[in-house]
């Protein structure tokens, strides 16, 4: 059995010994001399006695008091021995910390991270050896899931009435699932069976439902009714995909096609000629807002309604929406009491936010990941119905997203 070498041994031992245990005891008398010379009570300590601990970060209030959304908010953190250097600040949220907009001794504004789920605030400092206090917070999600659609069945667009039910029309398989009607506590019916799916829908309070789906025709329901072909262009090539439907019962559709048609409630269509692929329509004070693109680039659109008859006002560009990208393609538009206006792309923000100023801005940025199809208000609640590209088939394809803002 080997010995254990130590500083002893004779010299006569060390040369019958294996050259790597030879080895191994020079390294061990080195590092015993090393160790010895550490010991010099004259060099220099590491600590410094001039050092002064920073006063724990003591919190005083958190706005929005007691929740925001994930992700989303930016939450105002009041209190007492913060830093004026970002670098030294953290906030965490549970153990995950939050993205810093700015900061101040007595001040600190942060975006929270998007896990949404009550969790513990509380604030570390460079230089301080204590947290600051601990304040309990609920990070919330401005999407919910909504519909209870199972993975087989895919819904392409949305409309919904004043009392905030929703209507879908969805595929079902390989097969059309017809206009399926969904309340908000997500109780569901049949609103109509039929062999297509649609692209656009509108609902009129007596509860007509007009629809398009990317041909020359509009088509006409009630509720448990067979389709009705309403109104189509003479245009043969017309490509109608968006509807909108104004309170006196007039309907107006658009699409890829030569014109915009406004549709009495007998039937009776006017062209107004507009050369470009609209994908969105809505009225809101008096106008009807289209967005799309031409062969200029893509914007939105607005023309005055006249009290009776067919033929609109004068175009007039709202808002350039050619910043956004080259190519991309609007699918649908929501309008709000503010007047603002929601925009559903393939965009990688998805839905963008058109302001009357014109200026646009994305709703929730990095928060929505795939294509926004539809868009529809959920009656006077602060919610959109949002039909999702269902990429994977495991998105949630319907979500509600709270954007704090009702529907005109």
């Amino acid at each position: 059995m080997m010995s254990r070498i130590s500083s002893d041994v004779s010299p006569q031992t060390q040369a019958t010994q294996p050259f790597y245990m030879q080895l191994r005891h020079f390294l061990l008398l080195a590092v015993s001399v090393v160790l010895f010379a550490g010991c010099d009570t004259e060099s220099e300590s590491i600590w410094d006695p001039d050092f002064e601990d920073r006063p724990s970060p003591a919190i005083s209030s958190v706005e929005p008091a007691g929740s925001a959304f994930a992700g989303i908010d930016v939450v105002t953190i009041s209190g007492s021995n913060f830093s004026a250097n970002t670098d030294d600040v953290l906030v965490f949220f549970d153990d995950i910390p939050g993205e810093i907009v700015s900061v101040s001794e007595t001040q600190i504004q942060v975006v929270p991270p998007n896990t949404p789920k009550p969790v513990t605030l509380r604030i570390s400092v460079a230089g301080a050896s204590n947290f600051s206090n601990v304040i309990d917070y609920t990070l919330e999600s401005a999407l919910t899931p909504f519909g209870g659609l199972i993975r087989s069945e895919t819904p392409f667009s949305v409309t919904s009435d004043s009392d905030g039910n929703a209507y879908v029309s969805l595929q079902a398989g390989n097969v059309s699932g017809g206009i399926r009607k969904i309340t908000p506590a997500e109780e569901t019916s049949q609103f109509v069976d039929n062999r297509f799916v649609f692209g656009d829908m509108a609902l009129t309070d007596a509860g007509q439902l007009y629809a398009v789906r990317g041909i020359r025709a509009v088509f006409g329901f009630v509720e448990g009714g067979e389709q009705q072909t309403f109104f189509a262009a003479e245009n043969r090539g017309a490509r109608l995909r968006s509807i909108a439907v104004a309170d006196d019962g007039r309907v107006f559709a658009a699409g890829n096609a030569l014109n915009i048609h406004v549709i009495s409630p007998d039937g009776e269509g006017t062209a107004n000629p507009f050369v470009g692929d609209l994908g969105g329509l809505g009225i809101f004070d008096g106008f009807l807002y289209a967005a799309g693109s031409t062969d200029t680039g893509s914007g939105l659109y607005r023309f005055s309604i006249p009290s009776e008859g067919g033929t609109l006002g004068p175009q007039e560009l709202v808002a350039d929406l050619s910043s956004l990208g080259e190519t991309f393609t609007i699918n649908d538009l929501a309008i709000a009491t503010t007047g603002e206006i929601f925009i559903a792309t393939d965009l990688s923000d998805p839905i963008q936010i058109v302001s009357p100023d014109g200026s646009i801005e994305p709703l929730y940025p990095g928060i929505i990941m795939e294509p926004v199809l539809s868009l529809a208000w959920a009656g006077n609640q602060p919610f959109l119905y949002a039909v999702i590209e269902r990429v994977t088939g495991e998105e949630d394809p319907i979500l509600t997203i709270n954007v704090r803002r009702t529907g005109a």
